[in-house]
């Protein structure tokens, strides 16, 4: 693309320039602007907007509300079911602790905690539910 302004230089010639040589862009300020705490906070936001888009969407479908109503009653369930369903994943935590010393010196060591502490509670859960 050709830009239709001067050379810039100030003798008076109009040459045309690209675009590229005109504007530079240094991405070394962009690079210090959004450092990468910033860009997951970006990423994490754009994410709850997205989600609560589709949530908005798909509470509308086949009902006879909008989905300003839909989106009120899910966030009405979820403020009714969310603290329960919490403590449940904060107890799961914390009796993965407990597993702690299997994965010492692990790379991801809060993930296995959280993911053995989850399946080792979803385990007692059923256990507990079948034998009664």
């Amino acid at each position: 693309m050709i830009s239709r302004v001067g050379s810039g230089t100030g003798d008076g010639k109009d040459e045309p320039r690209p675009l590229s040589v005109r504007i530079p862009l240094d991405f070394r300020l962009m690079n210090s602007v959004m450092t990468p705490a910033r860009r997951s906070l970006l990423a994490v936001v754009a994410g709850v907007v997205v989600l609560a888009g589709l949530v908005a969407w798909v509470s509308s479908i086949g009902g006879p509300h909008g989905p300003d109503a839909g989106f009120a009653s899910v966030l009405y369930v979820l403020m009714q079911a969310g603290p329960p369903a919490l403590a449940y994943l904060l107890g799961a935590i914390g009796l993965g602790s407990l597993f702690a010393p299997l994965w010492r010196g692990a790379r991801d060591g809060l993930a296995l905690q959280c993911g053995v502490g989850l399946a080792v509670l979803l385990s007692l859960s059923h256990g507990l539910g079948v034998w009664g």
